[in-house]
């Protein structure tokens, strides 16, 4: 969470922050059903969830000719 009315340093946090989710000026972020899920570094396991990343965790491609 970052609290500034600092332009350049909201962008500069957003850019290298190493964390899944990121807020600006709120207590926590505004989740979203279609937006990852996950941590980085040690505090992540396994790929992201939900929205898209739902259906590449739980689906495998295949093809039939």
């Amino acid at each position: 969470v970052l609290y500034s009315s600092d332009d350049n340093r909201q962008k500069e946090f957003l850019e290298k922050a190493e964390a899944g989710m990121l807020s600006v000026n709120r207590a926590r972020p505004a989740f979203s059903s279609a937006g990852p899920f996950s941590g980085w570094k040690a505090s992540g396991h396994g790929a992201a969830e939900h929205g898209r990343w739902n259906r590449d965790f739980y689906t495998r491609p295949q093809v039939a000719y």
